[in-house]
This record gives structure tokens, sequence and C-alpha cells, in this order.
């Protein structure tokens, strides 16, 4: 007879792993969003106060700090100059 506390004892394994991933996931997405509003704060309060500038300074920063994101997902389906170039436009404004 199969034994039923197998099942339900992988079923608790895979519960617990995507428990672990989940928790994982939002650590590491938080630091990632910490880190680009950190950086877009210093970069805005050294801004002079001319509104078209902040615009600006808002759509390149969110631009760069979703292009690492956008990369890695690229680099997933499909390995080009193009998932490349997004991974590293994030990752040298970040290390200047």
């Amino acid at each position: 007879m199969p034994s039923h506390t197998s099942k339900s004892t992988s079923t608790e394994e895979t519960s617990r792993r995507r428990t672990a991933f989940v928790i994982f996931f939002s650590i590491a997405l938080s630091i990632y969003a910490l880190i680009n509003f950190y950086i877009f704060r210093k970069g805005w309060l050294i801004l002079p106060p001319h509104p078209s500038l902040h615009w600006a300074y808002i759509i390149i920063c969110s631009g760069v700090a979703a292009s690492f994101i956008i990369g890695r997902f690229l680099e997933r389906r499909w390995i080009s100059f193009v998932s490349s170039a997004f991974v590293w436009v994030e990752a040298g404004v970040t290390v200047s």
C-alpha cells in the first residue's frame, strides 16, 4: 500500500521552500530598492530647483533602477547585447 505521509511531506517541503524563496526575494528586492532610493535622494539634493530637471531626473533614475531587473529577465529568455547592456547600465551607474 502506498504511503500518504511521503506525499504530504513532499508537499510540506515544497511549501517551506516556496515560503523561504518569497522571504529571500522580498528581502533582496527591499535592499535593492533602498540602495536605489539612497542614490536617487543624494542626486536629488544636488539638483538645482528647475522643474524640468526634476522630471528628467525621475525618468532617468527609474529607467536605470529598472534596467538591472529587466536585463536579468531578458537574460533568462534571450542572451544578447541588449540584455547585457541593461545589466551593465545599472551596475555601472551604481558603482560610480
